[in-house]
């Protein structure tokens, strides 16, 4: 599936870390709350210049979809906070539905702006697309670990657009959707250069974390592995004393035998010998 491309190979990312993408996406609404806010000025005042109820319609579609997605952050924030753990195929789910509400703003911004062009007041136009080409930029900000999505959004947002200014018969609105679809490309780079540069420090975080862990010679784990299973360990009802008997290692003392009289016998005349000598 499209949503699950980017999580085999040699970009897939584990559990904690698909989870940290997962929370930053719904960290925060502002966004959301903006994009709305914007669409909702634009369209009162594209709809009082020039009465399109078409307009209205997709203003009101555009708000009721923002508060379907800040809806969908709070579900996802105190579903976060409860018992038990979020696994990786809930998460999963939860992601969709994010990606799901940014495609469909996405696509009503973009047949708003291409609303707005067909209407023909310059100033109303300015504004729709200039509300479609900001979301674009967070769309590039935001989702650059979710490239599949960032695409989606972004041919969401442009097509509409795009193919209203092709079809109108003058050389500025086929300009200005040539403009549109150098913005898509050069977006589309930026979300491929993002994303590289992102796994690339996730795989290195990811290396860093396993040398902490163990040895890399010999595989062996070390104490912050111990630091982290005891607690496990200890809860589960596990004995970790020594077993009765035992005694500490300790390697700066090992027992020495005394040497037998014959022996230090021979090293005395040995030593005698010597002094003679000299």
């Amino acid at each position: 599936m499209f949503f699950n491309r980017m999580e085999s190979g040699p970009a897939s990312i584990s559990d904690a870390v698909h989870l940290e993408v997962i929370t930053g996406l719904h960290g925060t609404m502002m966004p959301t709350i903006l994009a709305a806010a914007c669409q909702a000025m634009v369209g009162a005042i594209t709809t009082y210049e020039t009465g399109d109820m078409m307009t209205a319609g997709l203003t009101v579609a555009g708000v009721v979809v923002a508060v379907v997605r800040l809806a969908e952050i709070f579900a996802f924030r105190r579903r976060l906070a409860a018992p038990p753990r979020l696994g990786r195929a809930e998460a999963v789910h939860w992601e969709r539905r994010y990606i799901a509400g940014t495609v469909v703003t996405a696509f009503v911004l973009g047949v708003f702006a291409a609303r707005s062009i067909v209407l023909g007041d310059a100033l109303c136009s300015v504004m729709a697309i200039g509300i479609g080409f900001g979301f674009g930029a967070g769309v590039v900000a935001r989702l650059a670990l979710r490239p599949v999505a960032a695409l989606l959004d972004l041919a969401a947002i442009a097509a509409p657009a795009a193919i209203v200014s092709f079809m109108q018969p003058d050389l500025r609105h086929v300009g200005l959707g040539l403009l549109i679809l150098m913005y898509v490309v050069a977006s589309f780079e930026m979300v491929r250069l993002s994303f590289n540069a992102s796994i690339s420090q996730i795989t290195l975080k990811r290396q860093f974390e396993q040398l902490a862990r163990s040895d890399p010679m010999t595989g062996v784990s070390n104490r912050s592995v111990l630091a982290r299973d005891l607690p496990v360990m200890l809860s589960a009802g596990i004995n970790c004393r020594p077993y009765a008997g035992s005694r500490p290692f300790q390697g700066s003392q090992r027992s020495v035998r005394p040497p037998c009289r014959r022996c230090a016998a021979e090293a005395g005349c040995r030593t005698a010998q010597g002094a003679g000598r000299s």
